[in-house]
């Protein structure tokens, strides 16, 4: 690529300048098709990066000697660069400064950012959007084995080919200038740490599925994590709330292993080892370690809050609760008890998944809507308790037409007198019991 250079200094003989320096668009050109080329082979994922730096810097010494390229020009052919090898790593990357007490808390310093509508979001979020908007550029470019939109703003998935070789690929590192991490973008059992740039903003649904990733630090830049965002990221133990983030979705921290949460966002608070909402009426997330635990009166909504918190064996919920989503209580191997109050409408879709030592549930008058596979893994699931209330049930909530998941203990199912003709298109009539099972228990010991 770069002999053309050479043969221009030939005719030179020891003159130090260009007669025909090389235009900014031709830099630009060169440079890029060096180091985005997709050669589709391994040797390439794993060895241009640094091939590509080497030759660049090797080159960029002896042009900087020779040619008459303008301040301008050299800044512009600098920026391609800084984005096609992603380095910059080393440096204060993520604006922050380590506190001196000893620990390993991150202070970010006060940015002033301006915050992105629903719409603009959406669009950051949603590769579809730029698809509609296609020209004769290239949808997608490569880098390695991660594939980014044509202006680099969004990081769109890194590529299912991707496998590790040697501990230093189980990093992904994004390229500084992505603005977002598009919905379902990362799928990895092997990765162990993602560096994100300064400039993301957005984090869609589904953005981690990385069940060995151990470390990311969020920048000072988000604003927005989607739902689901790092569900299943099960070694994920620690992470920090930038002061920018407005927004953090449905079960975002679900099955993760984390014990500590650091806020610094003032849409957010962190009370009793749980991160709620400003106004406290949003259970987004719980990190404790106790055995029983009560949440707060006033708490309305709970989402994905207690997945995979294996050390609970008691949940006490408030009257104030209204609603528990998606994987609220997925994998709580331990819980044996759950009192749920009247005043709860919705439960949401696999929200006693892998609860396996839960043996009786009493669903409280009020519940209209149970949401699909609600208790499958259930495995010492004995008896339900079912209100009059009931509008909609997803699904097969027991899993009793499967042989995988299947609540294989599951011998009554409780119901209000008069209503078997109602539950009958849900359950199979023999489980059906009309009455309470105080009486129906009472009855049989006598």
């Amino acid at each position: 690529m770069f002999g053309n250079d050479e043969s221009k200094n030939t005719d030179n003989d020891g003159d130090d300048s260009y007669e025909d320096s090389l235009s900014r668009e031709e830099i630009e050109r060169e440079r890029t098709e060096l180091m985005l080329r997709d050669l589709d082979s391994d040797d390439y994922f794993y060895n241009s990066i640094g091939e590509i730096k080497d030759h660049v810097e090797e080159d960029e010494t002896r042009k900087t000697s020779k040619s008459s390229i303008s301040g301008q020009e050299k800044e512009s052919a600098t920026n391609i660069l800084s984005k096609g090898d992603n380095h910059g790593w080393e440096s204060d990357l993520f604006n922050r400064t380590e506190k001196t007490t000893g620990t390993d808390e991150l202070i970010y310093s006060v940015e002033t950012v301006a915050k992105l509508s629903e719409e603009e979001i959406k669009s950051l979020i949603d590769p579809e959007t730029s698809r509609e908007e296609k020209t004769k550029v290239d949808f997608e470019q490569k880098f390695g084995m991660a594939c980014y939109s044509s202006d680099y703003k969004k990081f769109l998935r890194l590529d299912f080919r991707y496998y590790v070789k040697g501990n230093e690929d189980k990093v992904l590192k994004i390229l500084e200038g992505t603005k977002s991490i598009c919905s379902d973008a990362v799928s990895s059992e092997l990765l162990e740490q993602i560096m994100l740039p300064r400039s993301l903003v957005c984090i869609g649904k589904r953005a981690f599925n990385c069940r060995a990733i151990k470390d990311i630090i969020l920048p000072a830049s988000l604003q927005y994590i989607g739902d689901s965002a790092f569900c299943f990221c099960e070694k994920l133990n620690k992470i920090t709330i930038p002061p920018n983030v407005s927004y953090i979705g449905v079960s975002a921290f679900s099955n993760t292993g984390l014990k500590k949460i650091v806020n610094y966002s003032p849409d957010f608070r962190i009370k009793n080892d749980c991160l709620y909402d400003e106004k406290q009426q949003r259970l987004i997330r719980y990190f404790g370690s106790e055995t029983e635990f009560e949440v707060p009166f006033g708490v309305t909504e709970i989402t994905g809050a207690f997945s995979g918190c294996d050390s609970l064996e008691k949940i006490i919920l408030p009257r104030s609760l209204k609603s528990f989503g998606l994987f609220t209580f997925m994998n709580c191997s331990n819980l044996k008890e759950i009192i749920i109050q009247r005043g709860l409408i919705e439960i949401g879709p696999a929200a006693f998944r892998g609860c396996r030592n839960l043996e009786k549930i009493v669903i409280p008058n009020g519940v209209k809507i149970i949401g699909d596979d609600c208790f499958e893994y259930c495995e010492k699931l004995r008896y339900v308790v079912m209100p009059d209330t009931i509008e909609h049930i997803d699904g097969d909530i027991f899993r009793l037409h499967y042989s995988i998941g299947k609540c294989i203990s599951l011998k009554y199912i409780f119901i209000p007198q008069g209503t078997k003709e109602m539950f009958r298109c849900y359950f199979p009539e023999n489980l059906l019991v009309e009455g309470s099972p105080e009486d129906f228990f009472n009855s049989n010991n006598n």
